[in-house]
């Protein structure tokens, strides 16, 4: 009887660490209509789909677990299993993987993209030494600088200017470093902060600002293009490591398809943007030197 009851406590104990294996909590910032939470679902359905439900993947958008270096400490615990967050939260939260992008090119999110790539085994190993695994890598969003026309006139004004940027920017350390002032504020709240007078300006990711400020585009806004960096498909490593092999390959090779998806839906909805902030403005490329 004891050695039954001793049998049943193993049990139990262990089956949490299936249960985390098989139905695992995918969590982004970003909102449901967003590119990167479109391709996050096509992941999700191509993984439980391939796997006929044994794998079962949850899908939390819009912030539902915390801001995205929130969410790199859920996944280092174990709260979520997955998560897409921009590397510059991972930046953050990880100062190893900090000191390397600080050595990145931000003039275009081409080169930002590449010097990734040609550093993406060193991201690798200090993200398995952190518990997290790299799945697959999103190219750049578009990242911007926003400001009413008046107030953008050469390099001396830029840099009398308070410039609002998200919770998890990694830009406001960068920006800083030019001698630029900052001040968080949500993005959905920086056409208000603009408009009120609170922030000079604004800089973050290009569709996250239009798909949070629907007008944007009739406040008379200078839109000019910044540098960018790429987003990481990462997973807990524990949990991976309790998948069986061929379901370890089959969560790797959706996550690269997914990543395929969303750098088309993120081409079709930036241009779409573009198009439309074109109609009033020019779009240009912004140079900010030391």
């Amino acid at each position: 009887m004891k050695r039954f009851i001793s049998i049943v406590l193993l049990l139990l104990l262990l089956f949490p660490l299936f249960a985390e294996a098989k139905y695992l909590r995918f969590s982004l910032v970003q909102s449901g209509e967003h590119p990167h939470a479109k391709a996050s679902e096509y992941f999700a359905r191509m993984v439980t789909r391939a796997t006929n439900g044994e794998i079962n993947i949850k899908l939390y958008t819009s912030s539902l677990t915390g801001s995205a270096s929130k969410n790199i400490e859920q996944l280092e615990f174990g709260g979520i299993q997955l998560a897409l967050v921009d590397l510059e939260a991972v930046a953050k939260s990880i100062p190893e993987i900090k000191e390397i992008v600080d050595r990145y090119n931000f003039s275009s999110r081409e080169e930002a993209y590449q010097d990734f790539l040609d550093n993406k085994a060193q991201v690798e190993e200090i993200l398995k030494e952190n518990g997290i695994t790299l799945l697959s890598v999103f190219y750049p969003k578009l990242n911007c600088f926003y400001s009413p026309l008046k107030k953008v006139g050469s390099e001396e004004v830029i840099k009398h200017l308070i410039i609002g940027v998200g919770e998890d920017s990694y830009y406001s350390s960068f920006l800083n470093s030019y001698g630029l002032e900052t001040k968080v504020v949500a993005e959905k709240d920086m056409i208000m902060a603009l408009n009120n007078l609170y922030i000079d300006a604004a800089f973050g990711p290009f569709i996250d600002f239009c798909l949070s400020n629907r007008y944007a585009f009739t406040k008379n806004l200078s839109i000019t293009e910044t540098g960018a960096l790429p987003s990481l498909l990462v997973i807990n490593s524990k949990v991976l490591s309790l998948l069986k092999g061929e379901e370890r390959e089959l969560l790797k090779e959706a996550a690269n398809k997914a990543s395929f998806y969303a750098d088309s839906l993120l081409k079709r909805s930036e241009e779409s943007w573009i198009s439309r902030a074109q109609g009033e403005k020019e779009f240009a490329a912004l140079e900010i030197e030391k």
